[in-house]
């Protein structure tokens, strides 16, 4: 269960897979589209407490959160790419000849992971330096 939790943002990849087949191959049907990103946020920050450790760790220094909190970052960046990535290759290399509900879905779904990942950061620091301060 730890090694799972190390790696636990990475279980949104199939989740953003999922979501962008649907963009891709679904009915359209914009308000669905908007559930699922919501949910898909959701998820996302679920995900982004438990391999973090948010209410739970009792980390007493900024440097060791960091330290925990670099492999979660590139974790993210790399599930952000893969997403792009995708979105490159069915707009054969250009990003404006993609579909607009395709292209809004994924910036939804970037701007959803990047806002995670900031309050994850916010969270996890801010809480880092209040179990400091106690400890002393």
């Amino acid at each position: 269960m730890k090694k799972l939790r190390k790696y636990a943002i990475l279980l949104t990849f199939p989740l953003h897979l999922g979501y962008l087949a649907l963009l891709l191959f679904g009915p359209r049907m914009d308000y669905f589209y908007s559930i699922v990103a919501l949910a898909l946020l959701l998820i996302d920050f679920a995900l982004s407490c438990w391999q973090m450790e948010l209410f739970t760790s009792q980390r007493n220094k900024v440097g060791v959160f960091m330290h925990d909190f670099f492999p979660y970052l590139l974790q993210k960046l790399a599930v952000i790419g893969v997403e792009w990535l995708i979105l490159l290759i069915n707009g054969s290399g250009d990003v404006l000849r993609a579909e607009l509900v395709l292209l809004v879905g994924v910036c939804l779904t970037t701007a959803g992971a990047f806002l995670s990942g900031l309050v994850t950061f916010v969270t996890g620091a801010g809480r880092t330096m209040l179990y400091h301060d106690k400890k002393r």
